[in-house]
């Protein structure tokens, strides 16, 4: 599994450390909901990602950055798949944790980052 550090750049945004300079870079928004706002102690995020990255990729760079009450709301104890109750969304729409893995974020793209929401039925 890579590690992902992050750094801050001058205009905020935060970028991943250790990218080359041949990678190419992609900036992304993200905003978190719930308990994962709680831990991550801010409603939203900027910061430039290698092109390559997945949403699951964002999520293992994001718990780097907001520390071990991150990671506890987005993934399963001691495990790197995400936990079962988060829902991701991708400009609006809903991806499964499968496609997290997958599917390769673009420039400009939105994340959101919620909990399970309680109730239903």
């Amino acid at each position: 599994m890579e590690n992902f550090t992050g750094a801050c750049s001058t205009d905020g945004s935060r970028a991943v450390s250790g990218a080359t300079k041949t990678d190419k870079m992609i900036k992304i928004a993200v905003r978190f909901f719930g308990s994962i706002r709680e831990a991550a102690c801010k409603a939203s995020d900027e910061m430039e990602v290698p092109c390559n990255f997945t949403a699951h990729d964002l999520i293992r760079f994001l718990s780097s950055i907001y520390g071990d009450a991150f990671k506890s709301e987005t993934f399963k104890q001691g495990s790197d798949e995400l936990r079962d109750d988060i829902i991701v969304s991708i400009d609006g729409s809903i991806s499964g944790h499968v496609k997290t893995k997958t599917l390769l974020l673009r420039d400009g793209v939105a994340v959101d980052l919620f909990p399970a929401f309680p109730g239903g039925g």
